[in-house]
């Protein structure tokens, strides 16, 4: 379909009319989410195969996840001081690419500030907390988000942020591949009871300690 739209544009652009070009324009956006969404389900196919962890610092990832994002200028990061987890690396790159990207895709008007810290160690698993003020999960949706093809927010009311897709995001596929990245190393995800509409989000999330 891209193909066949690209050479429409080249060979007859001439031709098209306002209504026309807007026709191509709005088959362009969808052969687009198509193929973003078909890259996230073969990435949450690709989390289901057998895992290989190994003690790995988390502050390293971090900043290899931070380092690929486009953050706006006054954006306020933070990374606390985290303890070794048993985990695969690269699954866990992948996760923290999923949230930040999230943090950076739905953030409000005010300047950005997104934080990972440890929230507490017990049972041989680390509770770690990643927080933004953006614009926030109302709880009612708490667990919604974590379902495959789950949006709660329309294009429309984030797009004017700026910010591009990050991975599967914008598809409701992201959220659905963290859960299943962090219930593969054992542990749990969930949103925070400090968080809602227009406050910001906190996403807690277990993994094994090393």
């Amino acid at each position: 379909m891209g193909t066949y739209v690209d050479m429409l544009r080249h060979r007859y652009d001439q031709a098209l009319d306002s209504r026309g070009q807007g026709y191509l324009n709005h088959i362009t956006d969808q052969v687009t989410r198509a193929r973003q969404m078909v890259k996230g389900v073969l990435t949450f196919s690709g989390v289901s195969q057998p895992l290989y962890a190994e003690p790995t610092l988390l502050g390293p990832l971090w900043q290899d996840a931070v380092q690929f994002l486009d953050w706006p200028p006054d954006t306020q990061l933070a990374c606390g001081e985290l303890p070794a987890v048993q985990i695969n690396p690269a699954q866990m790159r992948q996760l923290l690419g999923n949230l930040l990207g999230n943090s950076l895709k739905f953030r409000s008007q005010k300047p950005l500030e997104v934080s990972l810290s440890l929230a507490g160690q017990g049972d041989g698993f680390a509770e770690l907390v990643l927080r933004d003020n953006g614009i926030g999960i109302g709880p009612d949706y708490r667990q919604q988000v974590f379902d495959m093809f789950q949006r709660l927010h329309s294009r429309p009311a984030y797009s004017d942020q700026g910010s591009a897709d990050q991975g599967s995001g914008g598809n409701g596929i992201g959220l659905a591949i963290c859960k299943k990245i962090v219930e593969q190393h054992g542990g749990s995800i969930w949103i925070g009871e400090n968080s809602g509409a227009q406050q910001g989000t906190a996403l807690h999330f277990t993994l094994p300690l090393a």
